[in-house]
């Protein structure tokens, strides 16, 4: 007994190890190519292909750190822990991208100094960003970035939190609370999802 527990100890410690090396979401590459599954489970239907040197952002562990979940497209994907190594990005967490719908709406944050806001039928609206700041709450960390641009500015919040897109069924591991005023007196408000590979 005591030596199958050792035995299946090595057998997952790799995925184990990936699983405790920080908090998620956080960029993985892929260190050889791997297939995706539906599930944690080699058994379940193959959905597509991660190739060396792709970077995936990681959202979650199976429980016993084998598998690690990632959004795709429409839906979610698992791949093996053990093909995957974790990139170490900078304090803030950028580059960031975050997104809604109804009405549809994105903001790349690119770098700590600079972003842009895009709309559907208009150009990108170049920002310059102003101020960041966070904070620590029972229910997870907080972001927030100050911007200006032409004839606006805002500011956008990202809290480490599960977050849907409304219009399929792929995980996000941060919501996003956008607002907007305008010079001319206009107020926005825009909710909705950020990722950490911008895809």
């Amino acid at each position: 007994m005591i030596k199958t527990s050792i035995a299946l100890a090595l057998v997952l410690a790799p995925g184990l190890a990936a699983a405790e090396t920080g908090p998620l979401p956080a960029r993985y590459d892929v260190t050889e190519d791997a297939a995706l599954h539906a599930a944690p489970d080699a058994a379940s239907p193959e959905t597509g292909s991660a190739g060396a040197g792709k970077r995936l952002e990681i959202l979650g562990f199976s429980e016993d750190g084998a598998w690690a979940q990632t959004g795709r497209g429409e839906g979610a994907a698992w791949l093996p822990t053990g093909k995957l190594a974790r990139v170490e990005g900078t304090a803030d967490g950028l580059p960031l991208r975050c997104h809604g719908t109804e009405p549809f709406w994105g903001l790349n944050l690119a770098s700590a100094f600079f972003a842009e806001y895009e709309r559907p039928e208009h150009p990108e609206e170049p920002l310059q960003v102003t101020g960041r700041d966070d904070a620590l709450a029972y229910s997870g960390r907080a972001r927030l970035w100050t911007f200006v641009g032409d004839g606006m500015r805002g500011h956008l919040v990202v809290r480490n939190e599960a977050c849907s897109d409304g219009m399929s069924d792929r995980p996000y591991g941060f919501s996003a609370t956008l607002s907007l005023a305008e010079t001319a007196g206009a107020v926005h408000l825009r909710l909705g999802c950020c990722t950490l590979t911008g895809n």
